[in-house]
C-alpha cells in the first residue's frame, strides 16, 4: 500500500515539495469535506513594469470545475508556456480518451471520479507554447547521457515508473488491478480521494535534498523535474529578453515543479510574489464516502502513516539546512 501510494503521488502532480511558500494546502469544506487547493502564484518584474510572470500550478487529476477555471486563467494570458513532453504534437494536443484508457493518470482519475488535466483542458490555443524535452531528449536522459549520469539502480527505478505511468510492465498491471478494485467500489474510491487530498497537502520542502532519501529515487526526481525547468526557464528567459516581451506570461506546470522556478526567478531574475490565488483541484470526504467505521479507521491509520514519514523527512530536511 506505501508503495501505490508513492506511485499516486508522482501521478498527480510529481511531487516534490515546496520549502517556504507551498504550492499545495488542504482546506476545510463543509460537513467535514478536506480540499485540496494549488496556488496559483503572480510574480512581479523588478524594474517597475507591469509585467508579471504568473506560476500555474495544477494537479494531473481535478474536477472539471476546477480546469475550467485553470483555462479561463491561462486565455487571459499574453503568453502560455505549458508542461508536456512532446507536447508540440499532434497526438499530445488532440487526446483520444479511449487511447489513453491503459495509462495510469488517465486510469486513475476515472478510478476516484475525477478528470485527467490532458482530457479536460484544450491545448489549442496560438499563445500556448510548449516548453518541455522532446521525447528523444528524455530518452537520452533515461540513458544516463548527461553530465550526472544515472546509477544502474536510479534507471531500473525511472524507467519501471514511466513504464506504469504509460500502461507498460508488472507494476501497471498491478496499479490496474488496483484502480479497477477502486472504481468498482466507490465507497473506496470516495475513501482513497480523500486520502490523496491528505497526503497531498501535507507535503512541504524540497524533497530531492531531503536526508535519508534513496539515491536512485533522488536521481529520477532530478531527471523528471530539475531537468525539465531547465527548459523551462531557458524559454522564459529568451522570452524575456525579446524587444517586446509580454506583460502577463504564464508557465503551466505540475505543481512539483513550482518552487524551483519560482526560486530561479526570484534570485537570478529579481522577479518577486505579489500574490497568491488558491484553486480547489479536488475533495475527499472520509465521514461520508460510504465505507464502515472499520475501513474508515484503517484507512485513516494507512494514510497517517504516510503524513508521518513525509513530516519526518522534512524535519530531517530542515535539520540538516540549519
Amino acid at each position: 500500500m506505501n508503495r501505490v501510494f508513492r506511485v499516486l503521488l508522482i501521478c498527480l502532480c510529481g511531487v516534490r515539495i515546496s520549502a517556504v511558500e507551498p504550492y499545495l494546502q488542504i482546506a476545510d469544506g463543509e460537513d467535514g469535506a478536506r480540499i485540496l487547493e494549488i496556488a496559483v502564484r503572480t510574480l512581479l518584474a523588478p524594474d517597475g513594469s507591469e509585467r508579471r510572470i504568473h506560476l500555474v500550478g495544477v494537479s494531473h487529476v481535478g474536477t472539471q470545475a476546477y480546469y475550467d477555471a485553470l483555462q479561463a486563467k491561462l486565455d487571459r494570458m499574453d503568453l502560455v508556456l505549458f508542461e508536456g513532453v512532446g507536447g508540440d504534437r499532434e497526438e499530445f494536443l488532440r487526446r483520444d480518451p479511449e487511447a489513453d484508457a491503459a495509462e495510469l493518470q488517465p486510469a486513475l482519475a476515472r478510478a476516484v471520479g475525477l478528470r485527467f488535466q490532458l482530457h479536460a483542458m484544450d491545448y489549442l490555443r496560438p499563445h500556448f507554447v510548449n516548453s518541455d524535452l522532446s521525447p528523444g531528449e528524455l530518452v537520452a536522459l533515461f540513458a544516463g547521457n548527461n553530465p550526472e549520469d544515472l546509477t544502474e539502480e536510479g534507471l531500473a527505478r525511472l524507467e519501471a515508473t514511466l513504464a506504469s505511468m504509460q500502461g507498460d510492465g508488472l507494476n501497471a498491471e498491478l496499479m490496474r488491478m488496483f484502480l479497477g478494485l477502486i472504481e468498482r467500489h466507490p465507497p473506496f474510491a470516495l475513501g482513497v480521494r480523500w486520502a490523496l487530498v491528505e497526503i497531498l497537502g501535507t507535503v512541504r520542502g524540497d524533497l530531492a535534498s531531503i536526508q535519508g532519501l534513496p539515491q536512485d529515487l533522488e536521481e529520477m526526481l532530478t531527471v523528471l523535474l530539475r531537468e525539465r525547468n531547465a527548459v523551462v526557464i531557458r524559454d522564459t528567459r529568451q522570452v524575456l529578453s525579446e524587444e517586446n516581451p509580454p506583460a502577463n506570461l504564464a508557465i503551466f506546470y505540475g505543481a512539483a515543479h513550482m518552487h524551483e522556478l519560482e526560486q530561479h526567478l526570484g534570485e537570478v531574475l529579481g522577479f518577486r510574489p505579489e500574490k497568491t490565488t488558491w484553486l480547489p483541484a479536488f475533495q475527499g470526504n472520509l465521514s461520508r464516502s460510504g465505507l464502515g467505521r472499520m475501513q474508515q479507521n484503517l484507512l485513516r491509520h494507512l494514510v497517517m502513516q504516510q503524513v508521518r514519514l513525509l513530516e519526518g523527512l522534512m524535519e530531517n530536511g530542515r535539520g540538516d539546512r540549519s
